[in-house]
């Protein structure tokens, strides 16, 4: 197991499982989750499993135990809302939710529903 503050690199290790794809699967991982006893560590991949439809990835920790956790409380998490990266949490509103609700003010307006 590797933990934080180690420079070498992740030994490669065969990952099976459901995900990520095999093309972009990460041999280690870091603990994103700031409440996780183990975070922020970093450790070697075992393999990625699904359980009742929830995406987990196991490792060992540093005692030898096998432990699996939610790829979402990971680095392994893929960031599927681009807008949310890029406004870091500054905005209530999206773009794409901005122009629909301009779109649905336009509609309201043009059938006379709405006056200002």
């Amino acid at each position: 197991p590797r933990t934080m503050g180690t420079s070498d690199v992740c030994r490669k290790r065969h990952a099976a499982g459901i995900a990520p794809a095999a093309s972009v699967r990460k041999r280690c991982f870091r603990i994103t989750h700031p409440f996780h006893p183990l975070y922020p560590g970093v450790y070697d991949v075992l393999e990625y499993r699904r359980h009742w439809g929830h995406e987990l990835v196991a490792f060992y920790d540093a005692a030898g135990k096998l432990v699996t956790i939610p790829i979402p409380w990971t680095d392994l998490a893929e960031e599927t809302d681009p807008f949310v990266v890029i406004s870091g949490g500054r905005s209530f509103f999206r773009i794409q939710d901005l122009l629909r609700l301009s779109e649905t003010m336009g509609d309201i307006e043009s059938c006379g529903r709405y006056t200002h």
